[in-house]
């Protein structure tokens, strides 16, 4: 189906958008927006505000409802202040009723956007847009829990406002060039995979938004596109649905367990990852689950507490990795996880891998690399040159992936490996479920440890030959195998 306009911008009339700290926040919105899209689109988009319907419906006489079907995609501005505003749920009306009567004619998937300023509960939304795509271009203040609108003026656009903006236009973008849209110019690119990216409260909505935002410029689709239904028979089966195509499964934790779901004793957070993890129980499926917990998470509510805690205590297992770590190390294990995958490799990697800790790099350590790929093994090094931040996020993503460790030194420094070694015993909380086939400590002379260690360290000789001294780590993974 052809369409004259692109874009139509609807918002509440004059005075009704109070709760915007700048009442030209909707044209400066549009403005911006309009920037972005020309740029992916490589063509002016035509859109209309709200406002210029208006004039147009009372000094020409335009006809609204012709316009209004010939428009592609409608983007309904909510806030507190309109949300319950009579004459705007009017005009939200006429653009369902547009919507709907061309229902199948075109291959636009989502035609009515909405963005939110401020928080407006699924509740206070008209029905039709509840299950409709959701931007929230506000923050929710910790302390008070009152909303702020994102500014959008140039002088003090932000950041967040930018990012919200950036994903907006890419998801319009992705509309109107969409398989079988007559206003297209483009072609559909394939997916890698589709993602189960999970809702989060409103506290980790930017990291989600981060997450997202890389993933689908890395050529995954995400899903879900639209805000979940409240009804859990509805929520099920969706998300099942989701499941039954999807690689992956990321769900971020946040500091709210949120309110029960209508007839449900469990929010849609804990809801989503009971689905999850009954989908993963009662199918042999690939997919698998990352729960991302922040590690600098201060919980406000007792049972999203008690909830965390369930979750560390019931839900590791196969295909599920419970992650306690900074939200860079969360993307460079989705990543990896992604590109294992992509690889064919993952799981099914016949190659053990071994993570090498060392102080610094000399001929031994070179050598024995070199004698530990030749024996079939993936060796994993930190590069110690980097930043102290990017060495430490390095070294427990290490931690995480390897299957077995080797810390290797020259000399036998108590404090060193004592460190390195309860890095190994706090893996858990970096993310890893399973344990190491081997540990196997190296030094120079008599390795004295603070603590004695367990059973299944393997202690090796530096000064006997390679294939001497690493008889008994290889014989341990051999075991393990």
């Amino acid at each position: 189906m052809n369409f004259d306009y692109d874009i139509f911008i609807c918002y509440a009339g004059a005075g009704k958008n109070s709760t915007l700290d700048n009442p030209d926040w909707p044209a400066n919105f549009s403005r911006y927006l309009e920037i972005v899209l020309q740029r992916l689109l490589k063509r002016k988009p035509v859109m209309v505000l709200h406002d210029d319907l208006r004039a147009r419906e009372n000094d020409l006489g335009d006809n609204t409802a012709q316009f209004l079907e010939q428009t592609a995609i409608f983007i309904t501005i909510l806030s507190p202040g309109n949300v319950n505003d009579e004459q705007y749920l009017i005009e939200l009306e006429k653009i369902e009723k547009a919507v709907s009567k061309h229902t199948g004619d075109t291959e636009i998937r989502h035609r009515i956007l909405k963005v939110l300023t401020g928080y407006v509960s699924t509740e206070q939304q008209p029905l039709f847009l509840r299950d409709k795509p959701g931007y929230n271009f506000f923050e929710i203040n910790r302390f008070n829990k009152k909303s702020k609108t994102y500014p959008a003026d140039e002088q003090e656009s932000g950041e967040r406002f930018w990012s919200k903006i950036v994903d907006l236009a890419y998801d319009i973008h992705d509309q109107l060039k969409g398989p079988g849209n007559n206003n297209s110019h483009e072609k559909t690119e394939t997916s890698k995979g589709t993602v189960f990216l999970a809702g989060t409260s409103h506290d980790q909505e930017e990291n989600r938004d981060i997450i997202r935002r890389e993933l689908l410029q890395s050529g995954f689709k995400i899903v879900p596109s639209f805000e979940l239904p409240d009804d859990t028979d509805k929520l099920n089966e969706l998300i099942r649905s989701y499941l039954d195509n999807a690689v992956l499964s990321v769900h971020i934790m946040g500091a709210y367990y949120g309110s029960p779901l209508p007839k449900s004793q469990y929010s849609l957070i804990d809801m989503q990852n009971r689905i999850v993890k009954e989908y993963i129980e009662e199918n042999s499926t690939p997919v698998e689950r990352i729960i991302w917990i922040p590690n600098d998470l201060k919980t406000s509510e007792q049972r999203q507490s008690l909830f965390l805690n369930r979750m560390k205590r019931d839900d590791t297992r196969e295909q599920t990795e419970i992650i306690e770590a900074p939200l860079e190390v969360l993307k460079s294990i989705i990543h990896k996880k992604l590109k294992d995958r992509e690889n064919g490799t993952g799981k099914k990697n016949k190659h053990t891998s071994v993570y090498m800790i060392y102080e610094e790099k000399t001929d031994y350590i070179d050598r024995l690399i070199a004698w530990l790929g030749s024996n079939n093994l993936d060796v994993i090094t930190s590069d110690n040159n980097e930043s102290e931040t990017k060495v430490v996020t390095r070294h427990r993503e290490n931690i995480v992936h390897s299957d077995a460790v080797l810390i290797c030194k020259e000399n036998s420094e108590t404090n060193w490996f004592d460190s390195k070694f309860r890095d190994l015993i706090k893996s858990p909380g970096y993310g890893k479920n399973d344990s190491f086939m081997a540990i196997g400590l190296i030094s120079g002379s008599e390795i004295k440890m603070k603590h004695e260690l367990p059973g299944d360290v393997v202690i090796l000789d530096r000064e006997d030959s390679f294939d001497k001294s690493m008889k008994p780590f290889l014989d341990k993974l051999q075991k393990q195998r």
